[in-house]
């Protein structure tokens, strides 16, 4: 059974509206690539007041 890593960027930037087409392209490709992984992410963010990116990677075991 593979385990799991959590890595969390966070900043107190502009932060971002609700619309994934007002986050930008490079994130935008990040989440696109996080999925393909089969992992997961949650963005959380607030204009005004920072952006928060948690991703869930999946990690499985490498084979003998």
């Amino acid at each position: 059974m593979g385990k799991e890593t959590t890595v969390v960027v966070r900043d107190h930037g502009l932060g971002m509206g609700r619309s994934p087409l007002s986050k930008p392209w490079s994130l935008r490709l990040g989440l696109v690539l996080i999925e393909a992984l089969s992992s997961s992410y949650e963005v959380s963010s607030e204009p005004g007041r920072g952006t928060a990116l948690t991703m869930r990677l999946g990690c499985s075991p490498q084979a003998a």
